[in-house]
């Protein structure tokens, strides 16, 4: 019999419906490649709507290995949380240890986001490009704030992880963080593109001037968030690192598909293209030097004595 005061219930069930949506989610993407459209799911498929409203900032095909890659990511992400359901430690199960980082809120709007990425797949393939526009707000919107409340709460339970579950921050780090940082960042891109064709299709504006604000739009984010997370934010998210993988491949595509440099978007994809390139190099490299000097002592987290934390001293009462 499950013993009540180790389980929460409600939060292990919420791991597990957000296990199903993932699942839900990778459906419906596969779907919407050619399958959906051939049994009448779809009216159209991701890549003929895409064909349909051109830019010059559209991605090729190819750039579909990101997102293969955001989905393998976040697979183990979901493995990670569902394992954190019969994991122990200090006699309490993971997901109730760290649920005051992996909190409900954050599986809820995880949650939440992956039903949109859904409902922006059935608007985008039946042609409503608007509504997909606003999906993909939606996404970016709920995912950003997810990124926010993880980040800010394994920031602030550090103190109490870092001697007793180092291994669960390490594994927050590099799988939760990351993991929704690369889906983010993606989702972002494809946002600044849809408001382009949105600009072009709907709002009568020339194409090349709707992709230069959307290069543009995305240029300044670049910028800020390279300044911010190297300064006020570094102590949150000096792991997180993935975001630049979108960047620097998504620039890249934009670069090869468009190599008439006479072209202002050419020019301006490259130059951005570079951009990211170096803030990618440069935040790993501030990331790897400060970390090594937190080590030491001397820069980042300030030494912790060892205490007893309450979650040992709950784990000790209860027993094994």
């Amino acid at each position: 019999m499950i013993d009540k005061i180790k389980h929460q219930p409600w939060l292990a069930y919420l791991i597990s419906i957000d296990a199903v949506m993932f699942v839900l989610v990778i459906f419906f993407n596969v779907m919407a490649l050619g399958p959906g459209k051939d049994i009448g799911m779809f009216m159209n498929t991701t890549r003929d709507i895409a064909d349909t409203y051109a830019l010059d900032i559209s991605l090729p095909l190819w750039t579909d290995v990101v997102l293969v890659l955001v989905f393998i990511w976040n697979f183990a992400l979901i493995v990670y949380a569902l394992t954190t359901l019969w994991r122990r430690n200090f006699g309490l199960f993971v997901y109730v240890s760290i649920s005051d980082v992996l909190t409900p809120s954050f599986y809820l709007l995880f949650l939440i986001s992956m039903a949109t990425n859904i409902g922006w797949l059935f608007s985008w393939c039946y042609d409503v490009i608007p509504l997909a526009f606003a999906f993909n707000v939606a996404q970016t919107t709920l995912f950003c704030i997810t990124l926010l409340v993880v980040h800010r709460k394994l920031s602030v339970n550090l103190a109490r992880m870092v001697h007793s579950q180092m291994s669960e921050v390490w594994c927050i780090r590099i799988i939760v963080n990351n993991g929704v940082a690369l889906w983010t960042q993606w989702v972002f891109i494809h946002t600044l593109i849809n408001l382009a064709q949105v600009m072009a299709y709907c709002g009568n504006v020339r194409q090349d001037i709707a992709s230069t604000v959307s290069l543009c739009v995305f240029a300044t984010d670049c910028v800020g968030w390279f300044i911010a997370e190297n300064s006020v934010l570094d102590k949150y998210v000096r792991y997180t690192t993935t975001h630049y993988i979108a960047d620097v491949i998504a620039m890249a595509a934009i670069v090869s598909q468009n190599t008439d440099f006479t072209s202002r978007n050419s020019i301006l994809a490259l130059v951005i293209l570079v951009m990211c390139s170096v803030m990618f190099f440069m935040h790993v490299t501030f990331s790897v030097w400060r970390h090594i000097l937190s080590v030491r002592g001397n820069i980042g987290f300030k030494k912790i004595p060892k205490v007893k934390t309450p979650i040992i001293r709950r784990a000790q009462s209860i027993g094994p």
